[in-house]
């Protein structure tokens, strides 16, 4: 049975434009995955088979994804982060957005304990051998309300 108002007819213009582009983002989303599992796969000297087998699925679909013929659904993408021991924002992140990071409240702590304690942050980054600026800023002030100035404050999920 028919409905009506939800065939292919019934799409505004402004609607058909925005699926177009839904769908160019889709696709450019699907080569940014793509991209960055045929580099994880070249860094670490990985085998197809061997990564296939480590995602439970079959060398031929893994060859159709890295060949552009098939795309990574929706409900795959976890077991491919997981399987390449990264988050599935870090396989779809725009490469502008290379400088955010997903933090686990233990590591959010760090960087508040960091923060609070210049000379800490200098001898850590003595031990790991990161040099850090001359003129490291002094740790933001804590106001009244709780909150740390300037910005935003640096809250863990775990001291929610």
């Amino acid at each position: 049975m028919k409905q009506e108002g939800w065939g292919p007819e019934s799409v505004s213009d402004s609607d058909r434009a925005i699926l177009s582009r839904d769908s160019a983002m889709d696709t450019h989303t699907a080569a940014r995955v793509r991209e960055r599992l045929e580099h994880w796969l070249e860094t670490t000297g990985m085998a197809q088979r061997q990564f296939a087998l480590r995602l439970q699925k079959s060398q031929i679909w893994l060859q159709k994804v890295l060949s552009g013929e098939n795309h990574v659904r929706l409900k795959d993408l976890d077991a491919l982060a997981i399987a390449m021991r990264t988050t599935p924002s870090e396989l779809v992140r725009l490469p502008e957005d290379r400088y955010q990071l997903e933090a686990t409240p233990t590591e959010l702590r760090l960087i508040e304990r960091l923060r609070d304690k210049p000379e800490l942050a200098q001898a850590v980054a003595t031990l790991l051998g990161i040099g850090l600026a001359p003129s490291t800023p002094e740790p933001a002030q804590v106001r009244k309300d709780g909150t740390r100035g300037p910005g935003r404050p640096l809250k863990s999920r775990a001291s929610l």
